[in-house]
């Protein structure tokens, strides 16, 4: 029980320091050229956010 209950406070201790600090994580994370390349060719495959950034790089007036 006691167990069950410190596992719950460090998950909740994680997460909420996960919260507080996620755009320092996000870009100390993207920071790595490798990971970086891997998560823009990985979502130039999702189809609305390709459109999405094709939208706003090209847009027609």
């Amino acid at each position: 029980m006691i167990k069950m209950l410190l596992k719950l406070m460090f998950i909740g201790f994680i997460t909420y320091f996960g919260y507080q600090y996620r755009y320092r994580l996000v870009n100390m994370i993207l920071s790595v050229p490798f990971i970086r390349r891997s998560v823009v060719a990985s979502s130039m495959n999702l189809p609305f956010l390709k459109d999405k950034m094709l939208e706003s790089i090209f847009r027609y007036e």
